[in-house]
């Protein structure tokens, strides 16, 4: 019975992955400007939706730099546990710097059951107002899928 359980979500899997229309290399423009194409990377559905800026204020009350903030949702669609967590991400500059997630802010990781989603925010620390680039999504330091931001 397991067998026969495991074999039908596996060939629901396949079905849902292969009539997907999802294009992993391109942008889909018909959203709003805040939210970003959804991408199926692995298995998990990940659906990012660009939060509005915030200046970060120093003490001398200057801004410093501008936080930017993903809104992240990742929906299991495998009968298999699988991880996701803000370390998965980072923010690639239009000049090439990469940018590792905000050390001062919140970040999330954790295990995401079959059928069941993880939604968080994922923060980077950006040079003032430079806020075009690439959100860029990696499993052991390789590009997996990447949303471009601006320009």
């Amino acid at each position: 019975m397991k067998k026969i359980v495991l074999v039908c979500g596996m060939a629901i899997l396949v079905l849902l992955t292969a009539c997907s229309n999802v294009n992993e290399g391109e942008v889909n423009n018909s959203k709003s400007s805040s939210q970003l194409e959804t991408r199926i990377v692995d298995g998990v559905s990940l659906e990012v939706k660009q939060q509005p800026t915030r200046p970060i204020i120093e003490n001398n009350g200057k801004q410093s730099n501008t936080l930017l903030t993903f809104a992240v949702k990742g929906t299991n669609l495998t009968p298999f546990p699988k991880g996701l967590g803000a370390t998965d991400f980072t923010w690639k500059t239009e000049e090439g710097k990469e940018l590792l997630i905000a050390e001062n802010m919140t970040a999330f990781g954790d295990e995401i059951l079959s059928g069941k989603s993880l939604s968080e925010d994922v923060y980077f620390k950006v040079p003032n107002n430079k806020i075009d680039g690439t959100l860029q999504y990696k499993v052991n330091n390789k590009v997996i899928s990447e949303w471009k931001i601006g320009k």
